[in-house]
């Protein structure tokens, strides 16, 4: 509420001779304004939705926010990284005179989850994460505590964090599962009527670090790739067989290696 204080002041006026004039009493009026910021939220993390109220019996209220200015009271919002920080009220009695107000709104960080982005997989492989060594608990929607999933089909993996103040966040990864056992191609017709146009090595898809080298009967290089991206139509050579070298995993060890003929029949 405003409180009006009346303050006097005594005046004397001394003019250039050193006399003094009669004294006067002025009056100034005052006012002593209680005003107050209060934080309305259940808890500060990202997305709850809670208000700023101010205690006033004005009815003019400015706040001035990281996300624009509002004359609403309470200030309804939801938390996130551009709605934190320093919130500002204006507000003024009835005498004109303007009081200010600063508020801080915390955030609490919740971890920012990065796992993969979708993954191709050899079926049944193990896909093993180890989880951040810190104060936040994390877990698997599907697989709880476990640092080692197996990816025996396609799957979506959800990744989920708590932290100390009961904050939440996840990230998902989907693991997709293809069969690396399968034999590879052994003719191309890249004729451009969309069958057969490319050799295509399922695994490659999987097998992000592979290596492909195509060699012709008299061990001429004819291509090579690190990784192969299923893009190979031939490049115009003639027709004929050629010999492939496929390494999943680009090691260049036979023990890593495989090989074969591949036809080419463009015409």
């Amino acid at each position: 509420m405003t409180k009006t204080v009346y303050t006097p002041i005594t005046v004397t006026a001394t003019d250039q001779y050193g006399c003094a004039t009669e004294s006067a009493v002025v009056f100034v009026n005052t006012s002593v304004y209680n005003l107050a910021s209060n934080l309305n939220f259940p808890n500060y993390c990202p997305g709850t939705s809670g208000n700023l109220t101010a205690t006033t019996i004005s009815d003019s209220v400015l706040w001035i926010t990281p996300f624009g200015n509002s004359h609403n009271n309470p200030l309804n919002f939801t938390l996130s990284q551009q709605n934190s920080g320093n919130f500002y009220l204006h507000t003024w009695d009835d005498m004109g005179c303007m009081y200010v107000d600063t508020v801080v709104v915390p955030l609490t960080p919740v971890p920012n989850l990065d796992i993969l982005p979708d993954t191709v997989f050899c079926a049944n492989d193990i896909y093993t994460f180890y989880f951040p060594n810190d104060q936040n608990t994390y877990y698997w929607t599907t697989y709880g505590n476990s640092i080692q999933i197996p990816v025996a089909f396609d799957q979506e993996l959800i990744l989920n964090v708590v932290t100390p103040d009961g904050c939440v966040g996840s990230d998902t990864l989907m693991a997709h599962a293809v069969d690396c056992d399968d034999a590879l191609p052994n003719i191309i017709t890249p004729n451009g009527d969309g069958i057969n146009d490319y050799f295509i090595i399922d695994d490659a898809y999987s097998q992000l670090g592979n290596t492909l080298i195509i060699i012709n009967r008299w061990g001429n290089k004819m291509f090579e790739a690190s990784p192969y991206k299923n893009d190979w139509d031939g490049d115009k050579i003639s027709d004929g067989v050629y010999f492939y070298l496929y390494y999943p995993k680009g090691i260049k060890e036979p023990s890593y290696m495989k090989h074969g003929f591949i036809h080419v029949f463009a015409n």
